[in-house]
């Protein structure tokens, strides 16, 4: 009687063990939600991570897609809350890349067009705001930080190039829009960033900047 008596307060035991362990898991989880839980205009979003979006219109499909760029490996990770502990201590650049995909079906040949469109965080100079040089995009001295590209200095050569494919359809391909993104994904991480003079930081430093100091992110993400 003693040895089954034994057996069943040692299952009891570890079932105890087991159902504390897992409420002790979802407290962390539920804690960690409310300590990186961000809310503007009505909506709040985990400020670990800048979820990737997709805008959809009737002949036309945009995905804005948020990355890491680590400059110790010279490679580009997509932004997401299980990376975050693992890169928050790393430096490098934040940037997102705008897919793009068009049916130009304004024509009597119709025409699908494919193109991306990188954009940096930066860091506007003290000469910039005091030109107003960027207050369009609603960039100030409480907020001097945006996203920025250019071209010329970065050398078109290394920018994806258009694809352009003939296509009487006015249905789209998802198919071949995946493909695409995941090509000039690859393309990216051959960029010499450095040349844009981005704004350098951890990546736990990068995604504070963009969620309290950057229109851009709020027009984006909270729709100011």
């Amino acid at each position: 009687m003693s040895k089954i008596k034994s057996k069943k307060n040692n299952h009891t035991r570890k079932s105890r063990i087991k159902h504390n362990n897992n409420n002790n898991r979802k407290s962390n989880r539920k804690n960690n939600n409310i300590t990186y839980k961000v809310c503007k205009n009505n909506i709040c979003v985990d400020s670990r991570t800048i979820k990737s979006y997709t805008n959809k219109r009737r002949n036309k499909i945009e995905t804005f897609v948020y990355y890491f760029y680590e400059i110790s490996s010279k490679k580009m990770y997509e932004l997401s809350v299980a990376s975050y502990e693992k890169f928050k201590t790393k430096v490098g650049y934040l940037l997102y890349i705008n897919y793009d995909y068009f049916i130009n079906d304004y024509m009597e040949d119709i025409e699908h067009v494919l193109t991306t469109d990188p954009w940096i965080l930066n860091k506007a100079t003290p000469d910039e705001l005091k030109q107003d040089a960027f207050s369009d995009g609603g960039v100030t001295a409480e907020k001097p930080y945006l996203f920025i590209w250019n071209n010329m200095k970065v050398g078109r050569d290394k920018i994806p190039k258009q694809k352009r494919i003939k296509n009487n359809s006015k249905k789209m391909f998802k198919d071949v829009y995946s493909k695409y993104m995941k090509t000039d994904f690859s393309k990216f991480n051959k960029i010499d960033y450095s040349v844009l003079n981005p704004y350098k930081g951890t990546y736990e430093e990068l995604l504070k900047i963009a969620y309290t100091k950057c229109n851009d992110i709020d027009n984006r993400i909270f729709n100011f």
